[in-house]
């Protein structure tokens, strides 16, 4: 403690006693005395220097302030605020570190975002409450059963329904299973000891932080807001920053303390004053947003938020000037957000108590609000309409629930009432403002208008038509406006996304979360909408820019998630709809904006022609035209990388689809491809095709297959280029990378097993396509061997593991229905074993070469069966040498799966095999490791219980003697002399 206090005249007394604070319950009352006397030294010290101390050194004494209040407030310092309320009165530097040690208190007691324990995985009190009870639910239901477990399990769900809606229900559901009987029974392991634990430290936490709290309101809060009162008259207009350091402060406490202290007239008149300063406006929006938020009343709230809105109108700051300062705006977006999503809270809930006159009240004032919420959400600046889709979402919900119009009636607006609505405030007490809306230009002087009708006295029984109408026009502009934000900037960089692009990304998520909720309330009003702006940018979209092009198609993409339909069955059920989404698919595959120049455009164009996959189903015609936009310069030899890369994942998935709807022999699009092939390599005559498409011919169509077999061939020989294994000594570049040349092989291996072509010619076309591997395999891992330096191994070595990915990928294309050997193609992929198991002796880069050997080896056992087993053995040595824990971590369960599949078939070579898989475990169990080494000790604990899983599944699949019979072996007795003893060492499951 000496140099602390001779030190306290330099401001360096914080730092030294942090330590000591951290510690502060082992130190004696003494030293805990000197310590409060320190600290109110250095505070007084602080208004006396010639300067201030630099930031970071108040910021510290604040944390050091907000350790001792927690301490001592409660016991040995109930006093705290008052003294230091006297030492710092209205000095500037006082008042800056009052407000400091303010604010690191409630980082300290109440912000529920702030870390108060060791825990490192959790953020918050509730999240880490909530983490408990995930892994107790999980050790309840699957872990050890011997010890009562399952017992608990009914325990747990009975303890948590009552509790779920309950605010700290969860760690009521936690305590009451962890004071159980049968759990209090069992004893606590060790696991179940570090929740139990963890969880008493955060309740503890917790209730001292309540009691902090209580004790506050009922000795110092009423001082506190007075001496920030105080504060704001003082400084307002002559320290900016100590003014908006004290909004600060009252917006973080407001929420627990009496909102009244708060809500009266001298405060809010400040604060709305403050609204008109533009320094200070910032942190008085957000002041008022805390106070809006302030969970009270329902009616109490509406009345609240209306006087507030009420004098933020008189003022002008509901006419929005999109030139104004956005970062205001944003601001006062967010705060008009919290009031309309706290008018909606209160609305629900007088809606449940039954007071269906105050909630009329309140939704009227909802609607009041609603003209506002538009102009902000249609704001050219993301973050501020971002800021107000929360309250735009929620009113959508409440016109869900209400009752709109009539299809007649919203007929009646489509014809009548084609305007241009002026927002205003709307009162509902059976009279409209006459301005609240002027007919559109070009209306002639019979036709009807919203503002001629509204200058009519309307009654009660005509007043649910016009207030639906305005309801149902507000969906319309809620519609308009999430069209245009979703509209890229000519800025945005397509080909190297920043933040800034990220930023939109996030910001188009929640738009799209608004499209949704539209499509609940009105879904035919959405589908009208789109197909309006569909059709007419698309009509003319060569001389429209991507941004308007883009959005168009990113509408219709967007329509598959906002009006769902069975198993993406879009065109068939409503006929309306049906009908829609068909004309705009065959105009967005007929108008040609696949050529469109842009990323966007074309990305978009391929996303949407992949989610409506199943329109092909019902006009197969188009299939062709698209098949060629994939294969050519507009998809996959696209100029940008990113188009390639995700063409090639789009590619494979049309191609599926297609197979999965029409399988081999499907008479339609074998037929219409054919037509295409024949016109494009033939120009065959009208005579020919109209043969083709006869009905008497549909028979022989389903039965052959030359048609689609043409095709075929032709697309296989299209990505030729495509598939060739990248070269690493060249340095070309291929178009695609590996991990996209996986759906091009995949597709292959499709487009060949799906085809109507005999066995044997599927054999031939599947050995064409793996026989470059294998060939080029052979010659990389030669050069493998040889080589000397580690870089270029490493190059070498992930060629060679892309070579058996892309032959793994291709036995993708097999099922049930067409399996391996009535394809005939069991024969090409025994070669790929022959060819790719010497890696596996391979001295350099094993761990890259067995993974990728062990994962084909996986796949085969899937697709060729017991033909793979005589391969097994040979490949089961290699592994096993010179092995790490990774390694046999990854090899058990491969024996696992031969085990279970197999059987008995397999005994001998699990006889065979048993001692030596044992021993190299047990040989890396007793290999030492430094103590410290964390990444170490984790292979071997994964590793046994790899083991168990594999001792598990010996014995599960009837084959206990393999285990019996290795006593006889002197194998197993050496093994049981020298290596288990030393393993069984501190073992722990």
């Amino acid at each position: 403690m000496g140099p602390c206090k001779t030190r306290t005249a330099h401001g360096r007394c914080p730092c030294a006693v942090q330590e000591t604070a951290l510690q502060y319950a082992e130190l004696t009352g003494l030293q805990q005395q000197l310590i409060r006397e320190t600290l109110i030294a250095w505070l007084q010290s602080q208004m006396l220097n010639a300067q201030p101390e630099k930031t970071f050194i108040r910021n510290k004494a604040a944390q050091v302030f907000a350790l001792v209040f927690v301490t001592e407030f409660l016991t040995k310092w109930p006093k705290f605020f008052f003294d230091i309320l006297s030492v710092v009165g209205l000095n500037p530097r006082g008042v800056d570190l009052y407000l400091r040690i303010l604010m690191a208190i409630d980082a300290e007691v109440v912000d529920r975002d702030i870390i108060h324990t060791p825990e490192r995985f959790c953020t918050s009190y509730r999240s880490k409450t909530r983490r408990y009870i995930f892994d107790l639910r999980v050790l309840l239901r699957f872990g050890p059963h011997n010890g009562g477990y399952s017992v608990l399990y009914p325990a747990w769900k009975t303890a948590a329904e009552p509790q779920r809606q309950n605010r700290r229900g969860s760690a009521n559901i936690v305590m009451l299973l962890l004071n159980h009987p049968t759990f209090n029974k069992m004893g606590n392991p060790h696991n179940i000891a570090y929740l139990y634990g963890n969880l008493q430290f955060d309740l503890q936490e917790a209730r001292r932080n309540t009691l902090l709290k209580d004790t506050m309101r009922e000795q110092c809060i009423p001082n506190l807001v007075e001496s920030w009162y105080q504060v704001l008259q003082t400084y307002q207009h002559t320290n900016s920053e100590l003014t908006c350091q004290c909004l600060e402060v009252i917006g973080a406490y407001v929420s627990w303390i009496d909102l009244t202290l708060i809500a009266n007239d001298r405060f809010i008149n400040m604060l709305l004053g403050h609204m008109s300063v533009e320094v200070l406006r910032e942190e008085a929006c957000d002041c008022l947003y805390e106070i809006v938020n302030k969970g009270m009343d329902p009616i109490d709230k509406t009345k609240l938020v209306e006087s507030l809105c009420q004098v933020l109108q008189s003022a002008g700051f509901f006419s929005i000037n999109q030139e104004e300062d956005v970062d205001f705006l944003a601001r006062f977006s967010k705060l008009v957000n919290g009031m309309g999503q706290s008018l909606i809270i209160s609305w629900t809930k007088l809606v449940k108590s039954g007071d269906l006159k105050s909630a009329q009240d309140t939704l009227q004032s909802i609607e009041s609000k609603v003209p506002l919420m538009l102009q902000l959400l249609i704001h050219e600046d993301d973050d501020i309409s971002s800021n107000i889709i929360g309250f735009c979402y929620e009113y959508l919900h409440i016109l869900k629930q209400l009752v709109l119009l009539s299809d007649q009636q919203k007929t009646n607006v489509e014809t009548y009432y084609s305007v241009h609505v002026e927002w205003t405030l709307l009162p509902m007490d059976g009279t409209v403002h006459q301005s609240i809306a002027h007919a559109h230009g070009g209306m002639g002087g019979g036709a009807r208008t919203i503002a001629a009708e509204c200058r009519l006295i309307i009654t009660a029984d005509i007043w649910h038509y016009v207030s639906g109408a305005i309801r149902y026009r507000v969906l319309q502009a809620v519609m308009l406006a999430v069209m245009r934000k979703l509209t890229y900037d000519e800025e945005y960089n397509f080909e190297n996304e920043g933040e800034d692009e990220a930023m939109f990304v996030e910001y188009r998520k929640q738009l799209k979360l608004l499209l949704d909720r539209l499509a609940q309330v009105s879904p035919e009003l959405l589908l009208a909408s789109v197909r309006r702006v569909f059709d007419a940018t698309l009509q003319n979209w060569q001389s429209s820019s991507f941004m308007e092009v883009e959005v168009a198609i990113r509408l219709l993409y967007m329509l598959g998630e906002a009006i769902p339909a069975s198993h993406g069955a879009h065109f068939c059920g409503d006929v309306a709809k049906a009908s829609a989404l068909q004309d705009m698919m065959r105009t967005l595959v007929t108008s040609g904006v696949s050529a469109y120049n842009h990323t966007s455009v074309t990305l978009e164009f391929f996303e949407t022609v992949v989610r409506y996959e199943k329109f092909f189903t019902v006009e197969p015609i188009h299939v062709p035209n698209i098949l060629m936009a994939f294969l050519d310069h507009r998809g996959l030899r696209h100029s940008s990388p990113k188009v390639r890369s995700r063409t090639a994942y789009l590619f494979s998935r049309f191609v599926k689809s297609l197979h999965n709807e029409y399988g081999p022999g499907s008479t339609p699009i074998g037929v219409k491809l054919h037509i295409q092939y024949c016109n494009e390599r033939y120009h065959v005559t009208a005579q020919y095709r109209k043969k083709l498409l006869a009905p008497e011919n549909q028979g022989h169509h389903a039965r052959s297959s030359k048609h689609m077999n043409a095709f075929v061939e032709d697309i296989l020989s299209r990505i030729q280029d495509l598939l060739q294994l990248s070269p690493p000594e060249n340095g070309f570049q291929m178009l695609l990378s590996s991990d996209d040349q996986l759906f091009i092989y995949e597709t292959a291996g499709v487009l060949i097993v799906n085809s109507d072509y005999p066995a044997e010619r599927k054999s031939i076309l599947m050995r064409n396509l793996l026989n470059p591997l294998m060939e080029k395999f052979k010659i990389l891992l030669d050069k493998l061997v040889v080589e000397q330096d580690e870089e270029r191994q490493t190059v070498l070595a992930d060629c060679l593991n892309h070579a058996v990915g892309f032959a793994s990928r291709t036995s993708k294309a097999f099922s049930n229905k067409q399996t391996v050997k009535q394809c005939g193609c069991s024969g090409v992929y025994l070669d790929c074993l022959q060819s790719f198991l010497p890696a596996l002796s391979c001295p350099v880069q094993k761990e890259i070469l067995r993974g990728g050997v062990r994962t084909f080896l996986h796949r085969m056992i899937i697709c060729l069966e017991e033909e793979v087993l005589p391969f097994i053995p040979m490949a089961s040595e290699h592994m096993l040498k010179d092995c790490e824990a990774k390694d046999l971590q990854e090899f058990i369960p491969l024996i696992n799966q031969i085990t279970a599949k197999f059987k008995a078939q397999v005994s001998p070579f699990l006889q065979q095999v048993f001692m030596p898989l044992l021993h190299a475990i047990f040989e890396v169990l007793v290999r030492p490791s430094e103590e410290n080494d964390q990444s170490a000790a984790l292979d071997k604990q994964m590793l046994r219980r790899s083991y168990f899983a594999f001792l598990q599944t010996v014995t599960g699949s009837g084959m206990n003697e393999v285990i019996a019979n290795q006593g006889k072996t002197r194998s197993s007795a050496y093994f049981c002399a020298n290596f288990v003893p030393h393993s069984m060492t501190n073992f722990r499951f």
